[in-house]
């Protein structure tokens, strides 16, 4: 069947064109090539695509209706971004498309998974910029972040002291549509950024992995999986059941999760549900990599599943035959212009940024990445020492690693 797919990343890019045709499928992209590079965009450049703002319900319909002939056949639309999830089901319910339950738009409600699971769940407060109430901050019962419901990337999460601390950083995110969405206070806990990677089938989960990311400020900057023999057992099991609640709670059948959580002093905090798909960024290849399966299949039995069209499960395989990954995912230390990426050869490697796109420093939000490079641990670790980002400044090193 055709299938529309609203958006996708620059390393998912690389393998879904084929994956999905391989699965009897034929894609159709709401994507800009032009927004990608390297095997990225000319993975995108063998389907048809088309430019729009996808998280804009109007525009992605205006840019489905408006090619004669793109939605012949098609039966069903979906989205590897569990905050696209609105859109799809809108855009689905005005052109009589098959989509992903509701379930999974509900959940991608981050203050939604709060008030599922709220024994698994930081401190949370849910207001409307526009209806602030006086002296939200100062009831916290400590110091908090503020963040948009709907959206990823840590665009927009900052921390407050003060109700009018959270205005400001509000009005100054940068967010689409800031002043009309939810926002959340959440108390700010200390911990490791861990996630359960893994999917439900009939309810029941299946658990892949779990990553452990590192992070420079607000950029996560590098991934290792599986890490599950880093973490506390304590932790690992109260993920499993906190993600099992919410399943439960939340109506989740069938379809992945990269449930992310803040660990330490042996519990976690689940902060993001992210349900209905797969880890972003060089997740898919890391988990290709560790288990010895095709990255393509991986990515289109996450994108089929939700669907209700995804044949059985890659074969993925016990904890303790796996093996360990780590994805670099770089950036500039100050920010600049990206002319060119150098990698070797050999690597495993995704440019992100487009030649003469300006990225911020690292620290800022995951829209400072460049780049990513994935590979078994001791590879990564001697292939990233040899990256080079060309910029306008010059020539400058990967930046992932606190200095």
């Amino acid at each position: 069947m055709k299938i529309i797919v609203v958006g996708v990343g620059c390393v998912a890019a690389k393998y879904l064109p084929g994956a999905l045709r391989a699965a009897g499928h034929e894609p159709v992209f709401v994507a800009d090539p032009a927004a990608y590079t390297g095997p990225s965009r000319r993975a995108l450049e063998t389907c048809v695509c088309l430019p729009a703002d996808i998280a804009d319900a109007e525009d992605v319909l205006r840019a489905l209706t408006d090619q004669p002939g793109v939605l012949d056949g098609a039966e069903a639309i979906t989205s590897p971004f569990d905050e696209t999830f609105p859109v799809v089901r809108r855009v689905a319910g005005k052109l009589g498309l098959a989509c992903p339950p509701p379930t999974f738009a509900a959940l991608a409600d981050k203050s939604r998974v709060a008030a599922l699971v709220p024994e698994h769940s930081p401190w949370t407060a849910v207001f409307r910029p526009r209806e602030l109430p006086p002296g939200l901050a100062e009831r916290a019962p400590g110091p908090v972040l503020v963040k948009p419901s709907l959206c990823t990337g840590a665009l927009g999460v900052r921390a407050a002291a003060s109700t009018e601390e959270v205005a400001a950083a509000v009005a100054g995110s940068g967010v689409p549509g800031a002043l009309d969405q939810p926002w959340l206070l959440q108390q700010i806990v200390e911990g490791d950024l861990i996630s359960l990677e893994g999917f439900l089938r009939a309810g029941g989960l299946t658990v892949i992995g779990f990553s452990r990311r590192t992070r420079i400020g607000a950029t996560e900057v590098s991934n290792l999986f599986p890490a599950a023999h880093t973490l506390e057992p304590a932790v690992r099991e109260q993920c499993v059941r906190a993600v099992r609640e919410l399943a439960e709670r939340g109506g989740l059948r069938d379809g992945y999760v990269h449930a992310e959580f803040l660990a330490g002093a042996g519990r976690a905090h689940l902060i993001d549900a992210n349900a209905g798909r797969l880890g972003g960024a060089a997740v898919v290849e890391q988990i290709a990599l560790a288990h010895q399966v095709e990255p393509g299949a991986v990515a289109a039995h996450a994108l089929l599943l939700s669907l209700g069209a995804a044949d059985e499960a890659p074969p993925y395989r016990p904890a303790g035959e796996t093996r360990e990954t780590t994805s670099f995912w770089y950036g500039l230390r100050d920010g600049g212009v990206v002319r060119a990426v150098t990698a070797p050869p050999d690597a495993l490697h995704t440019q992100f940024a487009v030649a003469g796109q300006r990225v911020p420093p690292v620290g800022e939000s995951d829209y400072a990445w460049v780049g990513m490079l994935t590979g078994l641990t001791a590879d990564a670790e001697r292939a990233i020492e040899q990256v080079v980002v060309h910029t306008d400044e010059g020539d400058r090193p990967a930046f992932c690693r606190p200095c």
